[in-house]
């Protein structure tokens, strides 16, 4: 997926006078994180930053590696210093009102970025349990009928139906991984502003 800007600025546009409207005309110009989507599958969000200029997200890529980031855990770069941040994006050349407004709205993007990866994650982990369970308790009957126990076989061949029932809801809930890229980088792994590029189906 391309998250390059192939736009460009019209020459009959006169030069911006401000700050400001040098960031107004780039991000007229500059394609958004939302044109790396793809289409929802499962409703989930794919995009959580699909609103925020994608020139602004790698300058805030750029300030985070200047100042040792890891980018690719997303806890270091969730609690990363806001105010070196703020400030590493005016020297870039935007003010400060506008650095503060859209510092925000990447700030709770990358809070339900990461709220999703641990529900998503949590999802794949109770499908994994439910499906060791159903095969050992199946496993378990198995082992009953072989030593002709008719009595414990039934009562066992009971749980695992009822362990298979509830591995194959968990499975529903969860039947595939979404495979998370960088909007900025297209880079799997980093936590900047990572969307979901597709799925993968999950064996249990």
């Amino acid at each position: 997926v391309s998250t390059q800007s192939t736009g460009a600025t019209s020459s009959a546009r006169p030069p911006p006078k401000t700050l400001l409207e040098l960031h107004q005309q780039q991000q007229a110009a500059a394609p958004t994180a939302g044109e790396c989507t793809v289409p929802d599958e499962d409703e989930e969000v794919s995009n959580h930053f699909k609103d925020i200029p994608i020139d602004f997200l790698a300058k805030i890529q750029g300030v985070l590696l200047n100042n040792g980031a890891d980018i690719a855990n997303s806890l270091d770069v969730s609690n990363f210093d806001l105010k070196v941040l703020e400030h590493g994006l005016v020297l870039k050349g935007y003010r400060a009102d506008v650095v503060h407004t859209l510092l925000a709205q990447w700030k709770n993007a990358i809070d339900e970025q990461i709220e999703q990866q641990r529900r998503i994650q949590a999802e794949i982990d109770a499908a994994a349990a439910a499906a060791e369970a159903a095969f050992e308790a199946a496993e378990a009957a198995r082992r009953a009928r072989e030593a002709n126990d008719a009595a414990e076989a039934a009562r066992l061949t009971q749980l695992a139906e009822q362990a298979r029932i509830r591995a194959e809801s968990e499975r529903r809930k969860r039947a595939r991984r979404p495979r998370w890229r960088c909007a900025i980088c297209g880079r799997m792994g980093c936590q900047v502003a990572p969307y979901i590029e597709g799925y993968d189906t999950i064996d249990y």
